[in-house]
């Protein structure tokens, strides 16, 4: 289970994309282009993804999915966030 959850606005996303998941062994983050969400939606949907995680509900298959791939990059969490 990651250790963290978060939601990040940003200005933009590769592909014009609204929405991108951003899993990481210290955590996950959704990342969100800018004007895509209200900062109501943003705090309901982080609130209701650290209940999800606090209850066990989440399934960390990260590491399972990139054993094979160890030259995977580390997304970079910081480029654009706000």
């Amino acid at each position: 289970m990651p250790k963290r959850f978060d939601i990040q606005f940003t200005p933009s996303l590769p592909g014009k994309k609204a929405l991108v998941g951003v899993a990481t062994e210290e955590g996950f983050t959704w990342l969100v282009a800018e004007g895509h969400m209200s900062g109501q939606c943003r705090e309901e949907m982080l609130e209701a993804t650290r209940a999800v995680g606090f209850c066990q509900m989440w399934a960390d298959l990260w590491a399972e999915q990139h054993e094979e791939d160890d030259a995977a990059p580390e997304p970079d969490l910081e480029a654009g966030a706000n």
